[in-house]
């Protein structure tokens, strides 16, 4: 059985069984049951979702392509975190479906920037890993953690709602440590205007 998502093969055949997104979807103000798991993609592989679980298999036994799923775990309140994967099937002689992850890491520029009140903040891990994202002022005083939890390996989308904080310009800063190192940092600027 696969448990994450982060470069795992497995034989066509059986598919991807219980892919654990319970990482993406810890959230201080709410309860783990609470929270939502969706997905959206090309259609062509099914998804069955358990919670916070998803299970993937083939249209049909012959069918082979790729197929972009995006996951998201949402919160009552509207706050969600995504993740987005490749999954191919190849038809090779060793039968093997495998997943397309990021080959380096990457902190990309919010959009929009300038925003108001929300902006979206991509994040790409080329291995999974224990992640601090956090947003500081420009006199480097932290506004919010939006991560501090272990994430898989994958392309990340995380919406921060700056609705309550002044206008202003901003740090965000990305802190990865895998294997009780530090394996990537990097911030960049954005800016909130009203």
């Amino acid at each position: 059985m696969v448990t994450e998502v982060a470069g795992q093969e497995v034989d066509a055949d059986d598919g991807v069984d219980g892919l654990d997104f319970t990482a993406l979807g810890s959230d201080i103000d709410n309860l783990l049951s609470e929270l939502e798991l969706s997905v959206a993609g090309d259609n062509e592989l099914i998804v069955n979702i358990d919670g916070l679980t998803a299970s993937i298999t083939k249209p049909d036994a012959a069918w082979v392509g790729a197929d972009t799923l995006v996951f998201t775990v949402a919160d009552p309140g509207g706050a969600s975190a995504s993740v987005s994967a490749v999954f191919s099937v190849k038809n090779t002689a060793s039968g093997v479906q495998e997943l397309t992850l990021p080959d380096e890491f990457a902190l990309h520029q919010n959009y929009p920037n300038p925003f108001n009140p929300q902006t979206t903040i991509a994040f790409d891990l080329k291995q999974s890993g224990e992640v601090k994202l956090t947003i500081y002022d420009i006199t480097g005083r932290m506004v919010t953690k939006l991560v501090d939890n272990f994430v898989q390996a994958g392309r990340h989308k995380i919406v921060w709602d700056a609705t309550n904080v002044a206008t202003g310009t901003y740090l965000i800063v990305i802190q990865v440590t895998a294997e009780q190192k530090n394996v990537f940092r990097e911030q960049r600027k954005m800016l909130l205007i009203r």
